[in-house]
């Protein structure tokens, strides 16, 4: 979760009901803007479920013990979520506001897409490029289009051969048509990368990917890659791009004598096998979403050696965990920025992941929905509903 955002915290002080004192082990410049991804729960709730030494977190799976706007109704797993307004919420409602609301899993893009035309929806964040361009001819229904810092990734096993060698990740790099991917598959919805920090960020720069495939072939012989070698790259069901995404560089690697078996599965199944080494495939693919816009947030999470973030997917480097520790901590922004230049420079040297866009959140509204807003960290449809209303 975001407990990183906790991890320079030495102590926390009551200093009466209302005021809360954080004591810091040692300076951190990322540290205020990591706190507003913190949460906070009521502790009697947790003294009161927790069992043994867990802190209440099995009861919390079920359960919640926040100070947001809206209340759990009903959790059903892998089903829905329904949330009760709150009517003593500390901020007050305004006058137009929702009274429930409803999330359902609607895990493939083409039943969102039946639900919506149907009626039955005011809200998709997953409907397909193709099917968004057809919703944004309508008059009765708004396709937002929103720039975030989420970048979808190719995550390659470096541990597990032939990716174990990075000749052969920078030849995947390489191989990966990353115009294609943007034009014909999301519809002009999302940029090229520059780099491994999304636009925006404090020293977002290089030159943007691109595809060479007779470099990354250079590259594979050099790497003693024989013809035929096959790799394994999982995606996750339900985001109709991502196949196709896998299918795109399975497509590319077939001329470079790379054979690709692809599997689909289920989120879970692929955090399983990302998270476990003995289940570790070659690559999957999804994306890293920042939680703040400091690249601590983005580059010390997704690729110190120490970050729980996918477990890692088997890279790490003690030379980049030095420059990311000495980033996270440093207190002159402009020797914080040369930092990540070079941390920035070592990631493109060692090509750990595969950037392959960077992402523009495509939400789908009926007409009638006000007050949406988005957050850009949160690709995936962090929507305030506490500005929503129908009208």
């Amino acid at each position: 979760g975001r407990s990183w955002a906790l991890d320079p915290v030495k102590e926390i002080r009551v200093v009466n009901p209302m005021t809360v004192e954080l004591v810091l082990a040692r300076p951190y410049p990322p540290f205020l803007l990591g706190l507003p991804v913190v949460f906070i729960v009521s502790s009697q709730a947790v003294k009161k479920n927790q069992k043994g030494d867990d802190l209440a977190q099995a009861w919390l799976t079920q359960n919640e013990a926040g100070t947001g706007p809206f209340r759990l109704r009903e959790f059903k797993v892998g089903e829905q979520i329904v949330m009760d307004h709150f009517d003593a919420y500390w901020r007050g409602w305004p006058a137009k506001h929702l009274d429930r609301v409803i999330l359902k899993l609607v895990a493939e893009p083409a039943t969102q897409k039946i639900l919506m035309e149907g009626g039955q929806g005011h809200w998709a964040d997953t409907i397909s490029p193709g099917d968004l361009d057809s919703f944004a001819q309508r008059k009765d229904f708004v396709v937002t289009a929103e720039p975030t810092w989420g970048i979808q990734f190719f995550w390659m096993n470096a541990k597990k051969a032939p990716l174990d060698d990075p000749r052969v990740r920078k030849a995947m790099r390489l191989a990966f048509p990353y115009d294609q991917m943007i034009k014909d598959v999301m519809r002009g919805r999302g940029t090229l990368p520059q780099g491994y920090l999304p636009p925006g960020y404090l020293t977002q720069e290089g030159p943007p990917e691109k595809t060479d495939l007779q470099a990354a072939r250079k590259l594979l012989a050099e790497a003693g890659v024989a013809p035929g070698t096959q790799i394994t790259i999982e995606f996750s069901f339900g985001l109709d791009f991502q196949r196709q995404a896998v299918e795109l560089m399975a497509g590319s690697l077939r001329p470079l004598g790379i054979d690709v078996k692809i599997q689909g599965v289920p989120f879970a199944t692929m955090f399983q096998h990302a998270t476990d080494p003995a289940q570790r495939p070659h690559m999957f693919y999804s994306s890293a979403d920042p939680d703040t816009a400091d690249p601590d947030s983005f580059l010390y999470r997704t690729f110190h050696s120490k970050s729980r973030y996918w477990a890692n997917f088997g890279f790490g480097d003690p030379k980049i965990d030095d420059v990311l520790e000495k980033a996270r901590y440093e207190l002159k922004p402009e020797r914080r920025a040369e930092l990540y230049r070079q941390a920035q420079a070592m990631l493109q040297e060692a090509s750990p992941a595969i950037p392959s866009f960077v992402q523009q959140t495509s939400h789908l509204l009926r007409g009638n929905v006000r007050g949406y807003k988005f957050h850009p960290p949160y690709a995936w449809g962090a929507i305030a509903y506490y500005n929503l209303w129908i009208e």
